[in-house]
């Protein structure tokens, strides 16, 4: 299984949110109508969409409830599936890429500092063998 950052899951959490929030269709027996409940997802909707663990999924909501982005709707009666709602903060920050930003390799500041490090390092490499090849050659 392929190892995730944890800010790059929490975007994916909020994307299917989104995606679903925009759906917001729920049969209720009367025919299609727009409610919470149908702009919603459960924390197994969330598992297959992103193919996080659900325990996982279900840590990582409450994180994002704490910060706002999203809102708890409903359990069930078994406590096994919550239902999640984004909020308009959450949208916010995945219009933005708030938790993108946080992905190190995605970061700009990051690699604005290493790039250029990383060209000094492989040029002086190349010239070391450059001089040294060409002082063997000589001699």
């Amino acid at each position: 299984m392929r190892r995730i950052g944890l800010n790059y899951k929490k975007h994916k959490i909020l994307t299917k949110l989104v995606s679903k929030s925009e759906q917001g269709e729920e049969n209720s027996g009367l025919g299609v109508i727009i409610t919470d409940l149908g702009k919603s997802c459960t924390n197994i909707e969330i598992h297959k969409a992103t193919n996080i663990n659900i325990i996982l999924v279900d840590s990582i909501c409450f994180s994002l409830i704490d910060q706002g982005y999203i809102k708890h709707l409903q359990n069930d009666e078994k406590n096994k599936s919550h239902r999640y709602l984004i909020t308009d903060a959450g949208r916010v920050a995945i219009y933005e890429n708030n938790y993108l930003k946080l992905v190190w390799y995605r970061n700009w500041e990051i690699w604005k500092w290493l790039t250029p490090t990383l060209i000094s390092i492989t040029s002086l490499v190349v010239a070391i063998l450059a001089y040294l090849l060409k002082t063997k050659v000589v001699h």
